[in-house]
């Protein structure tokens, strides 16, 4: 089908208490609107409107955007505010011919507010003078910022995706008979609207050429129930004509189904939108009802949330790459503290004593330079320093005396095999020991 659906709107009627008016004296209800329902816009919204005599404003906030206000002047100026910038208005002041007079009028348009947050909108009506100025307060839209609100009522587009038409060939898109409505003249052509609320009707187009007909209605799989497919008797092309309502529908979701039982001599099928009632906080069972409630307070602050959840997310990364790091640092010198510590706590073999492998003799200056890491090779009950790295050695084991091999170093001394006196502490008592534990070193060792 042809087209874009238009976003859903929440219709706030002339009746809620959501909408605050100047003074009661200045605002009185009017049943029927400006014509009783007989003009060529079709009924007021629930058949009743709120009118302005003279001077009189009110005011109205809302959480989204794209406000507009419906309604009839008759003579009287009117300007609307959003947050107090001026919209204007758009529907000008009428005079004559009260008949031609549509309840459904668009008085403002707020679309060019997209920023989906709390607004106030203000409407002022100002009297002109010399004339019986009136203005008939239909309804205010607008677009909700992230969810409806309970017991809200909602306006569906005809060409919402929630809407299946078929065949879709069976049914047209609007035309200069049927300017306001999608329409279909075939018999047994139908069709389905799903949707989640506690009531919904069916508002249409009803062109005044052709003769009455029938359609029916099926509601969640029950039986087909017929509804007239009426003739204006003014004989003009009416909209916003309410064709059926099912009213106290259980919370939840609910699928409608209606079929064109006419034929194309008879009056068509034709749809404009759906206007639907989604439960109130109180009409859902205690849980799912404090779900409702609060679902939207946390979607008005979601993009809040989601600033919270990036912060948090870069915090969470930067604490996990503190102990990457701190792991990877541990194991690179953990073997080093280990032997520090045991070392602290007197865990290290007795017999072992600290060692410089880098000795002063200056007889070996020449070697400092190229001389491998020190290693202990156990010989007997001592441990003796092996001057290269025991994997240059067949064996394993470093061979007291060797020349160790280097491809950095040209000039090489054979190391003289280190006295066992420098690396054995046997006894704090034993031989070449003092009372203290010290051991006097080697004789060619002494600085």
């Amino acid at each position: 089908m042809a087209g874009r659906a238009l976003p859903r709107r929440v219709i706030v009627d002339d009746t809620d208490p959501q909408i605050q008016y100047s003074t009661s004296d200045q605002w009185i209800s009017s049943a029927g609107g400006a014509n009783g329902g007989k003009g060529v816009g079709g009924p007021a919204f629930w058949n009743a409107t709120r009118v302005a005599l003279g001077t009189a404003s009110l005011s109205f906030r809302f959480n989204g955007s794209s406000p507009q206000v419906f309604g009839t002047s008759l003579g009287a100026g009117l300007e609307c505010f959003v947050d107090g910038t001026s919209i204007g208005s758009t529907g000008g002041p009428l005079s004559g011919n009260n008949s031609q007079s549509q309840d459904s009028d668009l008085l403002c348009d707020g679309s060019t507010f997209v920023e989906g947050r709390e607004h106030i909108l203000t409407l002022n009506v100002s009297a002109v003078p010399q004339l019986e100025t009136k203005l008939w307060l239909n309804y205010i839209t607008y677009i909700p910022f992230a969810s409806v609100p309970p017991g809200a009522t909602t306006l569906v587009d005809r060409l919402d995706p929630a809407i299946t038409y078929w065949p879709v060939k069976k049914w047209n898109t609007p035309s200069d008979l049927y300017a306001y409505a999608t329409f279909t003249q075939v018999n047994g052509s139908y069709l389905k609207f799903n949707f989640n609320g506690t009531s919904v009707s069916w508002v249409g187009y009803t062109p005044g050429q052709e003769p009455p007909t029938n359609a029916t209605y099926s509601i969640d799989g029950s039986e087909w129930v017929p509804f007239l497919l009426n003739t204006p008797p003014s004989g003009l092309n009416m909209s916003n004509q309410v064709f059926f309502t099912l009213p106290d529908l259980s919370p939840g979701p609910h699928s409608l189904v209606v079929m064109h039982r006419g034929d194309n001599t008879s009056a068509p099928l034709t749809l404009n939108h759906f206007v639907i009632t989604s439960a109130s906080a109180s009409s859902l069972p205690p849980a799912m009802s404090s779900a409702v409630a609060t679902n939207h307070k946390i979607n008005v602050s979601i993009l809040e949330a989601i600033v919270d959840g990036t912060i948090g997310g870069i915090v969470v990364l930067c604490i996990v790459a503190f102990l990457l790091w701190r792991r990877n640092h541990r194991r690179r010198f953990g073997n080093r503290e280990w032997l520090d510590i045991e070392k602290d706590n007197g865990k290290l073999p007795p017999h072992v004593t600290p060692f410089d492998a880098m000795p002063s003799d200056p007889t070996m200056a020449e070697t400092r330079s190229c001389i491998p890491k020190a290693h202990f090779v156990p010989i007997g009950n001592s441990f003796e320093l092996s001057p290269h790295n025991v994997h240059d050695s067949p064996s394993g084991i470093a061979q007291p005396g060797a020349v160790p091999k280097s491809r950095n170093c040209n000039v090489w001394k054979a190391l003289p095999r280190i006295p066992p006196a420098v690396l054995v502490r046997e006894d704090s008592r034993g031989a070449g020991g003092t009372a203290d534990g010290h051991v006097d070193p080697p004789p060619s060792y002494a600085s």
